[in-house]
């Protein structure tokens, strides 16, 4: 499990702010993974309708057991309230 000061990281600055997560929230970071089709695609793409925003870009790998390149891409959202570790990250 995250530490608060951990869970109240700014990933874009590095910064920790306290007070900022007690007052409006924090922020929540999910990673997608899949093939690289378009069901992965659409799922980003649901994901930023959703709310959330990239954070940082694509990752593409080759799995040589399934012939298939593997994409993975960092998603981050603001959420207001205390973190609760039982909701699903889905949910947000």
């Amino acid at each position: 499990m995250k530490s608060a000061q951990a869970l109240c990281e700014n990933p874009r600055t590095g910064q920790i702010d306290m007070s900022e997560a007690k007052s409006s929230g924090f922020t929540a970071y999910r990673m997608l993974t899949g093939p690289d089709d378009a069901a992965f695609c659409r799922r980003v793409t649901e994901a930023l309708a959703a709310g959330w925003r990239l954070h940082g870009g694509p990752a593409l790998t080759f799995d040589p057991a399934s012939s298939r390149v593997v994409c993975g891409q960092a998603i981050v959202k603001d959420v207001a309230g205390p973190y609760d570790p039982a909701k699903k990250l889905s949910e947000l």
